[in-house]
């Protein structure tokens, strides 16, 4: 029997996961010149292992997986949201900044703008001085909708709310690639809503796969070996990268799945688990290193084991310290966290 149920560990596992394949993703998606490339055909394979490596789902998944079970705690409230909501910002603040703050000398072409400019990255509308956090305020909006998403839900089956979301995200998918990329459709607000809309089918299966999950389900019972969970894995990777249709959202649950119900190495959990506890951070701000500020540092180490390497360490150091000034600011201010 296949389980949907996802602990606490889990959960910070599979974020592991995630923001392993982000910086993964945002390193090797595109062709850089100077870096030593195993090639596979007429591409790097690491770029055509990026296919498999999008992040998002997957931060979406988890988030509506334990937003929904807060819910069914009843303890999902405005202040709850509010409180974590607040906490999300304080470290993208403090992400903007230290680095905005280097950029301005490092990079002053692209850092500070104008008023405008500051305004749209702090709040997130349009995140300039990093793309790669353009979901921030998307997340939270899905956060903040989320008890009345999640009461919807309650009164229907499960199918039925992932119908419903697969047409309205994959219709909102549709407009982006027809008016949105090609620039047709510009205007700020319209566009953030078109995107968000976007990526509630993730935040749906995450929810759903709490609906379904059964807690008192042994581990042992549901747990795969290792080495079919390897191959499986491996397989799913080579049919996401060879099939181009927009399946994201399900090769994503595939994943989540296959990795909940497969027996895994203790040693490889805690790493998971570290990583994933400080995904949040290292996801704000790893591209400063690998693409606004220090580019041509971390590509400097010419190969892709070893670039991959340095940014996870980097990305990973940088976000304890600032985990650290968030917590003595929060200690300063009186505010629990």
């Amino acid at each position: 029997m296949i389980s949907t149920y996802i602990s606490k560990d889990e959960s910070n596992a599979i974020k592991g996961v995630a923001i392993l394949l982000m910086l993964f993703y945002h390193l090797f998606n595109r062709v850089t010149e100077g870096v030593e490339y195993v090639w596979f055909g007429e591409q790097p394979l690491t770029k055509f292992l990026s296919t498999a490596a999008y992040p998002v789902p997957f931060f979406l998944m988890m988030s509506g997986y334990g937003l929904f079970y807060t819910y069914k705690q009843q303890r999902l409230s405005t202040l709850t949201t509010a409180k974590r909501t607040f906490k999300l910002y304080a470290h993208y603040w403090f992400v903007l900044l230290i680095f905005v703050s280097i950029g301005i000398f490092v990079a002053p072409d692209h850092y500070l703008g104008d008023w405008k400019d500051v305004v749209n990255n702090v709040t997130g509308i349009k995140c300039t001085y990093n793309y790669e956090t353009w979901f921030l305020l998307p997340y939270v909006v899905l956060s903040l909708l989320a008890p009345l998403l999640f009461r919807i839900m309650d009164k229907v089956k499960p199918w039925q709310s992932l119908v419903v979301s697969f047409f309205i995200s994959y219709g909102a998918s549709f407009v982006v690639s027809r008016y949105i990329t090609p620039g047709i459709l510009d205007n700020v607000f319209l566009v953030f809503i078109v995107v968000t809309a976007g990526l509630l089918l993730e935040f749906v299966i995450g929810a759903c796969m709490m609906q379904l999950a059964d807690k008192y389900q042994k581990e042992q019972e549901r747990k795969s070996p290792i080495y079919l969970g390897v191959i499986l894995f491996f397989a799913l990777v080579l049919l996401r990268c060879l099939i181009t249709i927009p399946w994201a959202a399900f090769y994503t649950a595939l994943v989540v799945l296959l990795f909940i119900n497969t027996k895994r190495p203790k040693w490889l959990d805690r790493i998971l688990e570290t990583l994933g506890k400080k995904s949040m951070v290292m996801w704000m701000v790893h591209t400063f290193f690998s693409v606004y500020l220090f580019h041509d540092f971390i590509y400097g180490f010419k190969y892709p084991v070893i670039i991959y390497a340095v940014l996870i360490c980097i990305s990973y150091a940088v976000a304890v310290i600032i985990g650290y000034m968030v917590s003595f600011f929060f200690n300063i201010v009186g505010v629990k966290h």
